[in-house]
């Protein structure tokens, strides 16, 4: 049976939430587990990541019929995974 047209960028959306909640957390566990180690700086690095899910969440809430955002969707997730990336090399260079 074929799904219909619109649920695939519903599928999309759903999974990008899911992957930014659990970058979300993972970086809150990262920071929780490094802080005696690189100082209160980390965690900063929560606070950022939530701020690109929100940069992202912003870009999804645009006109009905507008194409989706997924590039600013993309973008975000992609820089939480690194920033999220550089905080561990940080932790394990230390």
């Amino acid at each position: 049976m074929p799904q219909p047209l619109g649920a695939a960028p519903a599928r999309t959306t759903l999974a990008a939430q899911r992957t930014g909640l659990t970058l979300l957390v993972g970086s809150a566990l990262l920071a929780r587990l490094t802080l005696g180690e690189l100082g209160p700086a980390v965690l900063a690095v929560p606070a950022l990541v939530l701020a690109l899910l929100l940069v992202a969440a912003v870009a999804d809430r645009r006109l009905p019929g507008a194409p989706p955002a997924i590039g600013v969707r993309t973008a975000a997730l992609t820089a939480g995974v690194a920033l999220l990336g550089i905080t561990e090399l940080m932790a394990v260079v230390r």
